[in-house]
């Protein structure tokens, strides 16, 4: 009830929440553990056992299952049912962020609007520091043999200058992207030079510099000088000496300084000089307006960094603000970027061209004639393990009749035991015809760690059987993907076989790695102007990452063996865009740091230390994830889709490929729809209802920094049920209708069932519409469930089925309704007040029943004691004497016999008397 009021701060609810989330551990411990005599008396098994088929189906037993006929008969229930559900599908909520603006301008550097990174060069993450208004490019490339001229092995490039007097002309130095400024050796290393006159002397035609250096030995090795009073000639006067500023060695007669009335003090200038490349040395170039700054590294130095700087100075002619620039980059092993160039055509296959190529790759194109039979052949060319397994996963043909071309991509969607699920994405040709889509993606279910026989595979009809060899379970994971080619067999010399290879080249060798790993045959020759396309699949196997390609040509009648051969070209490593973009929309690339929702009216950072933020699921699932400082906008939508889609299981029910769907961040607001505007994050649930509803609870301002709101309301799924006898098939409940994935009593008048809130869905991404689009299946989802009386039993009776039966319900939170109580807003914590008056009433029903029970043995308790003691009188009546008439008895007895005894006794003395008489 507390947390129901608002005057509770998201952190006191947040507390709540946790004491509420320790009851519920509380409850369900008790519920687990209580037992007598070895017997579980609160988890519902004291009233029936229960399975089912499905995790998703849990089953509730409230009372047990016991049945009495109208004629007293009383027989164990139970029984395996068959539960088929026909779904009509509700909506699922979706959520946006409030608008998030930048906060920095120009005053920093200049707020990162957009970096675009090309994976290929090697660049893994990016950012900067320091950089003006403008747009970037961070080129990659390796020195492909060593530089012949001067130019190409140490060059100067004047970045930049600060004039404040240009009464007398324009122009500080007489260079631009020259030798101008000369090294006394080559070798030296890279470096960007800062040049601030300090002083003007007309006398001796001087001037008077502070020199700083960033300097980057060819080893990696950094460092920063700085020089005083450092003295150079105007007018283009000689001076011997050197001018060594840490490593390097300059020349002071080629600074071609102007002269001596151009100068000011206060004057700044710029110099960006590159060392000398060799063969094999990477090359990084940032490029931007007029600036241009190179580093040239000793081949692998820049291999495998982790927040690499490069430091560097920027210079604003304008102002004289002097910028200390810095791109900070990650990298795994640096390689050449490339795009597409134009090939060299043939005589016969000609008009060769494409898309989706692997960067720093040659092609060829080889077409031949098979002077006698060519098998059909499959394989696995490219194989992505999650958890780094090689050879987990081989194929092969297993039907070589009118084999067809295919490239087929297949994702682990569903692991179950050995049970391996898989979609698969297809392009095929028929023989006579070029490649095409297959409409869909379908799924096959093959045997973890055995060979699995295929058949054809969709439109392949009755040919194209597969023999697919997975490693076990253990060695696979969700997302796994590999890709399998197959080529038809040449059975005739004029069918013609096309074969693409793709070659590698090494950066230091230039050697090409050959590897064929696509044969297509047709039959017949190509004429033109017919164009034929082939469309196949390739995949980076460090990241999953799936390339979709396709080549189109033309071909002549009288194909004959022929190669043709064409290369990839450079392109930019990454783009960077800077400017002062106070009060614009984030774009992906901006940090946290530079939006304005971010920050306090006190001017603290939010994420100054790093916090968490977790998604409660309106199922009771949750997941956590952690913001840092210098998290992007693009990392908190990886870092939320991946909560919803692993953390809340939401991606179950998709596709890998989707699972970046969930989460989208809007840079550019569309005319209407769930994305109408930009600057915001778009939260999508993918289950309807209640229990796909996502909650945020975390540190308050920054929860308020999200500010989320419902832009799409969640509706139940409606769900018609048949609960059937599963070995008869006789209706048990028909028709039943329901609103959410709670089914009360159909099964059995004391059974609850939870089944899948999706059952009989299917789910997938509208491009269009920007949402999941869900849409019942054509076939009923079903479900099974097994349910086997334990009632326990009490003989209270003299005679058989004189007994009485007593049965407790479940009692955890599930079974409570209490499992997904959260109370971290004000509306869910109201409706938690009315779920928690359910469960007590729940409780005290299942009380009063056991009361009930305990009054009626009670009550033939106090029967048979009555019983008892009247058994007892009669006993006693029939067997016990009475004491008092038996004494009486005893007494009459005793006198008459001693009376008798008396008489006789006197009688005996008058005969004594007598003879004692006569004898004397």
């Amino acid at each position: 009830m507390q947390a129901a009021n608002d005057t509770l701060t998201m952190n006191d609810r947040t507390e709540v929440q946790r004491e509420i989330d320790q009851l519920k551990d509380e409850i369900d411990r008790i519920a687990n553990t209580t037992e007598f005599n070895t017997k579980k008396l609160l988890d519902g098994t004291a009233s029936a056992l229960s399975s089912s088929d499905k995790l998703q189906t849990r089953v509730i037993v409230r009372d047990g299952l016991r049945v009495t006929d109208s004629f007293g008969q009383k027989r164990a229930g139970g029984g395996n049912y068959k539960i088929e559900i026909t779904a009509t599908p509700g909506d699922a909520q979706v959520q946006k962020s409030d608008i998030l603006k930048l906060k920095h301008g120009s005053t920093t550097g200049g707020s990162v609007s957009s970096i675009t990174i090309d994976p290929v060069s090697g660049i893994t993450s990016l950012s900067e520091s320091g950089l003006k208004a403008g747009s970037y490019t961070l080129n990659v490339s390796q020195v492909d043999e060593k530089s012949v001229f001067i130019s190409d092995r140490d060059k100067t490039w004047l970045a930049g200058t600060y004039q404040q007097n240009t009464a007398n002309g324009s122009g500080l130095l007489e260079i631009a992207e020259t030798i101008a400024i000369k090294l006394t050796s080559f070798g030296g290393p890279n470096a960007s030079l800062a040049f601030e006159v300090t002083g003007v002397s007309t006398a001796t035609d001087e001037i008077t510099v502070k020199i700083i250096s960033q300097e980057y030995q060819t080893d990696g090795t950094w460092q920063r000088v700085s020089l005083e009073g450092v003295t150079l000639k105007t007018n283009g006067s000689d001076q011997d000496a050197d001018l060594v500023i840490g490593n390097l060695a300059l020349n002071r007669n080629a600074f071609h300084l102007s002269d001596r009335d151009h100068f000011s003090i206060g004057d700044k200038f710029l110099l960006n000089i590159t060392s000398e490349t060799y063969d094999g040395d990477d090359a990084l170039q940032l490029r931007g307006g007029n600036y241009n700054m190179e580093w040239t590294f000793d081949d692998g130095v820049m291999d495998n960094q982790t927040d690499r700087d490069l430091n560097f100075f920027q210079l604003d002619s304008s102002t004289g603000e002097l910028r200390e620039a810095k791109i900070t980059f990650s990298s795994t092993t640096l390689s050449e970027s490339v795009t597409t160039q134009n090939f060299v055509a043939g005589p016969n296959l000609t008009g060769v061209s494409g898309d989706g190529w692997i960067a720093s790759m040659n092609y060829t194109l080889e077409a031949k004639l098979p002077t006698g039979p060519v098998d059909a052949s499959a394989s696995v060319q490219y194989a992505y393990s999650q958890k780094g397994e090689t050879g987990w996963v081989s194929a092969a043909i297993s039907n070589v009749d009118e084999f067809h071309n295919a490239s087929m991509l297949f994702e682990i969607v569903g692991i179950d035991g050995n049970q391996v699920k898989l979609a698969v994405s297809m392009w095929y040709g028929e023989f006579d015809s070029e490649m095409c889509w297959h409409n869909g993606i379908q799924t096959v279910t093959l045997n973890a760690g055995a060979t699995t026989a295929t058949g054809a595979i969709g439109d392949l009809g009755d040919h194209g059987g597969y023999d697919i060899t997975l490693g076990s379970a253990d060695k696979l994971t969700v997302g796994d993907k590999f890709i399998v080619d197959s080529s038809r067999a040449a059975f005739f010399i004029n069918d013609i076989q096309l074969t693409l290879s793709s070659r590698f080249r090494d950066a230091e060798t230039g050697v090409e790695d050959a590897s064929d790993y696509m044969n297509f045959t047709w039959v017949g020759t190509f004429d033109e102007p017919d164009k034929w396309n082939m469309y196949y699949f390739t995949m980076d196997e460090s990241s999953g990452q799936v390339y979709d390609h396709r080549i189109g040509f033309f071909g002549t009648n009288d194909a004959v063996d022929q190669t043709v051969t064409w290369q990839t070209g450079d392109k930019a490593g990454a783009a960077i865009q800077v400017g002062d973009q106070t009060g614009s929309l984030a774009e992906l690339s901006t940090r946290l740091y530079d939006i304005d929702k971010f920050w306090d009216s006190s001017g603290n950072f939010l994420l100054q230390d790093p916090k968490t933020v977790t998604l409660i699921q309106g199922d009771g699932r949750r997941a956590s994830i952690t913001l840092y400082s210098t998290d992007t906008v693009e990392d908190v939508r990886d870092k939320l889709n991946h909560a919803i889609a692993a953390g809340l299981g939401q991606g179950a029910y998709v596709t890998g490929a989707e699972w970046d769907r969930f989460v989208s961040y809007v840079t550019e607001g569309d005319a209407g729809g769930l994305e109408a505007v930009g600057g915001t994050f778009v939260i999508r649930s993918l289950i309807a209802g209640d229990n796909g509803k996502i909650s945020f609870i975390g540190d308050e301002p920054l929860i308020n920094a999200l500010s989320l709101t419902t832009i799409q309301d969640a509706t139940e799924n409606r769900f018609q049920v048949d609960v059937l006898d599963a070995h008869t098939g006789a209706y048990v409940a028909k028709d039943v209708n329901i609103a959410g994935n709670l089914l009360v009593g159909a099964v059995h008048k004391n059974v609850d069932v939870v089944f899948d809130p999706n059952a009989g869905i299917r789910a997938s991404y509208d491009a269009a519409a920007k949402n999941w689009d869900l849409q019942a299946d054509t076939q009923a989802y079903t479900t099974y469930v097994h349910l086997s009386d334990n009632t326990q039993v009490f003989q209270i009776g003299a005679n058989e089925k004189q007994d009485l039966s007593a049965a407790i319900g479940r009692m955890d939170t599930l079974a409570l309704g209490v499992n997904n109580i959260i109370v971290t807003d004000r509306t869910s914590a109201g409706r938690a007040i009315t779920k928690i008056d359910n469960a007590i009433m729940r409780v005290s029903s299942q009380r009063s029943s056991l009361g009930a029970i305990q009054n009626r043995i009670e009550h033939t308790i106090n029967n048979l004691n009555v019983a008892s003691e009247n058994l007892t009188s009669s006993e006693s009546r029939i067997r016990d004497a009475d004491v008092v008439q038996e004494t009486i008895s005893f007494t009459r007895w005793n006198i008459l016999s001693q009376a008798g005894t008396a008489m006789l006794a006197q009688a005996n003395q008058q005969t004594r008397a007598v003879l004692q008489l006569m004898g004397a």
